[in-house]
């Protein structure tokens, strides 16, 4: 996050230091599931990753996202709208390393699959 302010448009880069995977993590416990590019063509080749807490940024680390701009130099399209709507699940399995316990649940499920519910209505 403390180069992001020397990348504000297309075209440019700027080497950064090696960062360990492990350092972005802020939890061991995770939820994964199979999806989808959020962007054309969309295709369904990703595996997200869902920490079980979450990271946080300074005001200045969202304010230099917020900066970002579609285009070359000089363009003043702010990246906005970068998301889709909810998608239906496919038969979608969500995996997890949470133990059953931590999830407060009062019964408890030995399994680590659980089927997400479709709450689209689709």
């Amino acid at each position: 996050m403390d180069h992001i302010h020397m990348v504000p448009h297309r075209g440019k880069s700027t080497v950064i230091p090696f960062v360990p995977i492990r350092e972005l993590f802020t939890s061991p416990m995770y939820l994964t599931y199979e999806g989808s590019l959020t962007e054309p063509p969309c295709e369904e080749t990703v595996t997200w990753v869902i920490l079980n807490k979450p990271g946080y940024i300074t005001a200045d680390q969202l304010w230099h996202l917020q900066s970002l701009r579609r285009g070359n130099h000089g363009q003043t399209l702010p990246i906005t709208g970068n998301f889709r709507p909810l998608q239906p699940l496919n038969t979608r399995a969500i995996r997890t390393n949470i133990p059953p316990y931590s999830l407060g649940c009062s019964t408890v499920n030995t399994t680590s699959l659980y089927q997400a519910v479709d709450l689209t209505g689709r």
